[in-house]
């Protein structure tokens, strides 16, 4: 098959506990159908683009160190239209702890209802919009800034943020002091009835916003013909940024569902074993990648040996994986036991 598809696979948080668990916990986890998938393994590409969001973007062909278009993919992934000469960056609702010597990013609130979320956008909007700024809402969890166009924005994704000191970590541009601005925010947000409401019930407060994402839509050069993923929000942006259909990834179901995709490269996104990963519950993370083995990678497996499709594995820390045919001139070589004796 001279024009075999590729299956671009990003699974965050593969890798990155394994050795810290088997050093510390003396605990193994297992895969049976990816042990033999990556019993040998090429390491394609070793990068900074560490996060679901900058590895998928780079691997549709966003140029290294330019601001990530989250917010335009996300929002239009959303069904709206962005509103025309501005720029628009995801504003998401976050709640920062104060220490004594650094201010933490400790959760993304995201279980605002609809209604709550309108209640302080428009807390926000009758605040800003004299300064030309307009807040919007995308779900209850992805918020926006509308604002004038200014092109040198550098920004740092949510998720590399989570539970750091954010010092470091601010946007920036020429054109707008973020620091002055995200001050306001957070003084308009705590003194807000819904946050008051919050903390009497022992919730954390959404008593700030990250900015961030804020990069400009362009044509990219390694687009993707399909996207599978567990993800709505992310499926249907990176969708968007490819121009081409998002579907669940509940919806692939068997082999017969990946031959028809004879041409191309399609991206499955699988964020299974976040949850788990950073919460350090190991035995949850043994189920959850039990089930992505045998739901996603025993078909990819059997469909790969067949010389029928090309697979690649981000998981989303840097590394991107090529599996390789085990050499026949190895017989001898004992198989990996498991994904921690891989030496990924």
């Amino acid at each position: 098959m001279p024009n075999k598809p590729l299956i671009h696979l990003f699974i965050p948080q593969l890798f990155q506990p394994l050795s810290v668990w088997k050093k510390n916990f003396q605990f193994d986890i297992y895969s049976h159908y990816l042990t033999l998938l990556l019993q040998n393994f090429q390491e394609v590409r070793t990068s900074e683009n560490i996060g679901v969001d900058v590895s998928l973007f780079s691997s549709i062909g966003l140029s290294k160190g330019k601001e990530l278009p989250i917010a335009t993919y996300r929002y239009q992934g959303q069904q709206f239209e962005q509103p025309l000469n501005h720029s628009l960056i995801c504003a998401d609702p976050v709640h920062l702890a104060v220490g004594m010597n650094d201010i933490t990013l400790t959760d993304r609130i995201t279980d605002l209802t609809i209604e709550e979320a309108r209640e302080l956008i428009t807390l926000l909007n009758g605040h800003f919009n004299q300064d030309g700024l307009t807040f919007l809402l995308g779900t209850n969890q992805d918020w926006y800034l509308s604002f004038e166009s200014e092109g040198d924005l550098s920004s740092i994704p949510l998720e590399t943020v989570f539970r750091k000191n954010i010092a470091s970590f601010l946007i920036k541009s020429k054109g707008r002091n973020w620091q002055v601005l995200q001050n306001e925010v957070q003084m308009l947000l705590h003194s807000a009835p819904l946050n008051q409401r919050r903390e009497m019930a022992g919730l954390p407060t959404a008593n700030s916003l990250w900015f961030w994402g804020g990069g400009n839509s362009e044509i990219f050069s390694h687009k993707a013909a399909h996207v599978f993923s567990d993800n709505k929000i992310r499926g249907e942006m990176i969708a968007k940024a490819s121009e081409c259909n998002y579907q669940p990834l509940s919806e692939l179901n068997g082999i017969s569902n990946f031959v028809d995709y004879s041409q191309g490269k399609t991206i499955i996104i699988s964020e299974a074993l976040n949850s788990s990963a950073l919460n350090n519950d190991l035995e949850q993370y043994q189920k959850e990648l039990n089930r992505l083995d045998n739901d996603l990678i025993k078909p990819l497996l059997k469909l790969w040996e067949q010389g029928k499709i090309k697979i690649l594995i981000d998981s989303c820390d840097g590394k991107t994986i090529k599996p390789l045919p085990r050499s026949v001139w190895k017989f001898w070589k004992k198989s990996p036991a498991s994904l921690t004796d891989l030496g990924i």
